[in-house]
């Protein structure tokens, strides 16, 4: 979960940044238990936001809902005026809001699942907060191992030569990956081409529905 490996990160960062910096390893303990209540609170709040914008998105779902529904009177209303062109755009209208409705339908299954996941992140935050002040004097000593390691580990960075063939393989990377999003760009512009087509061709036939529908009422 992305919550928790946040905390993760939050426990490593602290460590290598601060490790150097404080001599007193019990005061860094402090500032990291300082640090993840800190990420608990805000990952609250950022649950809420997500649950705000759930109501939201389903307020808005209603709403188009109901617009679909004025869109089908306008195009029978047209239709039954004779008026043909008018239908038409209704109709467009109508496909166009229901498309809208099932992006914010698949919004909605997206908020569920992040917020459901934000929650069990929360819950383990909690639990892991909850273990690290029960282990405060082990993590002290143990923080004070790891600052030791951390200097060895420095000085064996230091002695290491810059592998210049690496830079040259991320480059590489970098340039197939532009590439890559060209043809990825193409493949939208084709694709938002075919939607139109398809969209036109419904709303031909749900017009020669509305007609023949009108036709087998008025018979």
């Amino acid at each position: 979960m992305k919550t928790f490996k946040r905390f993760k990160n939050i426990i490593s960062s602290n460590v290598n940044s601060v490790l150097d910096s404080i001599e007193d390893p019990e005061k860094m303990v402090q500032l990291m238990i300082h640090d993840v209540e800190n990420s608990i609170r805000e990952t609250k709040q950022a649950l809420q936001e997500k649950k705000s914008e759930k109501i939201s998105t389903a307020e808005q779902i209603k709403e188009k809902e109901e617009l679909v529904k004025r869109w089908e009177q306008r195009a029978l209303l047209a239709v039954q005026e004779g008026k043909d062109t008018l239908a038409k755009e209704a109709l467009a209208e109508k496909k166009k809001t229901f498309e809208t409705i099932e992006q914010l339908k698949e919004n909605l299954n997206t908020l569920d699942t992040i917020i459901a996941s934000e929650e069990a992140s929360i819950e383990k935050l909690n639990e892991k907060f909850a273990s690290i002040k029960a282990k405060k004097s082990s993590l002290v000593a143990r923080a004070q191992h790891a600052q030791q390691k951390s200097k060895i580990n420095e000085t064996l960075r230091a002695t290491e030569s810059i592998d210049f063939s690496d830079k040259l393989d991320d480059l590489t990377a970098k340039i197939e990956e532009m590439e890559e999003k060209a043809g990825v760009d193409d493949e939208i512009s084709h694709e938002k081409a075919f939607k139109d087509l398809e969209r036109n061709k419904e709303v031909e036939r749900e017009l020669a529905a509305l007609k023949e529908s009108l036709s087998h009422h008025n018979n």
